[in-house]
């Protein structure tokens, strides 16, 4: 049998305070879609600080879940329906590499933006 080469997904969902407690039933939910559908599955999950405060502390800003996927369109798209099914606020990204380029899809008031480009990281 021959498998497709496992692709690296991951989603940035920003906290909000009243679903904090979320976050572990968003990626067991996440990872039942794309194991039912054959095309991934979560991998991992956790907290990704924010920018620097001025005192120089960093907080927590988002919610993590990394995902290997074997689709990436249709993981895309799988994503795309779910999260906001799963009530995370707008700006969630699914962060992605296609033909080496970093991009994102957002999740904004209008849907989402697909293919954007990742910021230029901040001091560079």
């Amino acid at each position: 049998m021959t498998y497709a080469p496992a692709l690296f997904v991951y989603v940035k969902i920003p906290i909000v305070a009243a679903l904090v407690d979320q976050v572990r039933q968003r990626a067991d939910k996440i990872d039942q879609i794309l194991r039912e559908t054959g095309i991934g599955s979560v991998i991992g999950w956790g907290d990704s600080l924010g920018d620097k405060q001025p005192n120089g502390s960093r907080v927590v800003a988002f919610h993590r879940i990394d995902i290997e996927v074997n689709d990436l369109p249709a993981a895309r798209l799988a994503l795309q329906a779910a999260l906001p099914l799963l009530d995370v606020s707008r700006g969630a990204e699914i962060h992605y590499t296609i033909e080496g380029k970093a991009l994102m899809d957002v999740y904004s008031i209008s849907g989402w933006l697909v293919e954007q480009p990742l910021p230029a990281p901040l001091g560079r």
